[in-house]
Formats: structure tokens, C-alpha cells, sequence
């Protein structure tokens, strides 16, 4: 079938588009940004750590977080701990919002737009002094992905760019 040639391009950038929103929504981009509270910490001296368990509305675990969580901090020298004996206690957030947005097209004669679906996941995580019970240091990251199968599976990419900001010294 041939279509005309004005008619060929606008499928061929329509096609286009959907193919590069595609790719896109595969390899969502990770927006991190972290804050030291306390502007004193000796980060190194906190060597030991003990996360707090932390459920969902529904009551229920965020096993996948917690080993990532653990895994990461003890890559980096440090041990995982009861609560007593912690230098820090971690404490986590993670949520999941659907969302929707407005896109172009992608055809540069039309004045048309899509309606895109998508996950949105935060993830927080806090670091205690536990002896002082101060909160001093605080990471995050927003997620926007296809779906929240997804999202579980970038867990330990979300955690990793999150920690990799946490002084060490």
C-alpha cells in the first residue's frame, strides 16, 4: 500500500514518537538529591547500622528495599546491626503514585497531543544518630517508569544512586 507522500512522513513520525516514548519509559531517568541535616556528623564514626522495619498502608513489607538497603551500606564497610548496638538507625519511605501527562505527538504539522499513563516512585531514605536520636542525613528519589513492575525491578539501581550520595567521612 502506498500512502501518499506528506501522509508517508506523518505515519513515520508518528511511528517514530511511539518508539522513542518506548525507550524512554524503559530507562526512566533517576532524580536524586540528598541533604546532610547536621553539619557536625562525623559520618565515618557511624559504622554500624539497624533499619527500621517499615510496611506499606496495607501492612505489608518492602522486603526487596530493606536487602538493598542493607546490601548497599555493608558494601560500603559498615554492619548491620541489632538497634541497641547501631551507631544509625535507617529509616525508609517508598511510594507509588500512577500519573498521567500530556505529550506532543510528535508530528510537526499537527497541533495534537497523547495522554501518557506512568508509575511515579519515591523513594526516601533517613539516617538517625541513634545515640542522639537526631536525624542528619536525608536521600531521595523520584522514579517515573512504565509500570510498577518496573519500578521493582530498578530497587537496587534506586538505592544505590541514593547511598552513593551519603558522606562517608
Amino acid at each position: 500500500m502506498h500512502l501518499g507522500n506528506g501522509m508517508g512522513r506523518r505515519v513515520r513520525s508518528v511511528v517514530c514518537a511511539a518508539l522513542a516514548a518506548a525507550v524512554c519509559l524503559g530507562c526512566a531517568k533517576i532524580d536524586v538529591a540528598s541533604q546532610q541535616l547536621v553539619e557536625d556528623v562525623d559520618f565515618a564514626a557511624l559504622r554500624s547500622f539497624f533499619i527500621v522495619p517499615t510496611v506499606d498502608a496495607d501492612g505489608q513489607a518492602y522486603p526487596g528495599i530493606e536487602a538493598a538497603i542493607a546490601r548497599e551500606l555493608v558494601e560500603r564497610g559498615r554492619t548491620r546491626t541489632e538497634p541497641d548496638a547501631a551507631d544509625m538507625w535507617i529509616v525508609y519511605r517508598a511510594s507509588a503514585q500512577d500519573r498521567r501527562k500530556r505529550r506532543n505527538s510528535g508530528d510537526p504539522d499537527a497541533n495534537s497531543y497523547r495522554i501518557v499513563s506512568y508509575v511515579e516512585g519515591t523513594l526516601a531514605i533517613d539516617v538517625f544518630d541513634r545515640v542522639s536520636s537526631t536525624r542528619v542525613w536525608h536521600g531521595q528519589a523520584v522514579v517515573d517508569d512504565g509500570s510498577r513492575e518496573a519500578l521493582r525491578g530498578r530497587v537496587d539501581e534506586v538505592v544505590e544512586a541514593i547511598l552513593a550520595e551519603l558522606p562517608d567521612t
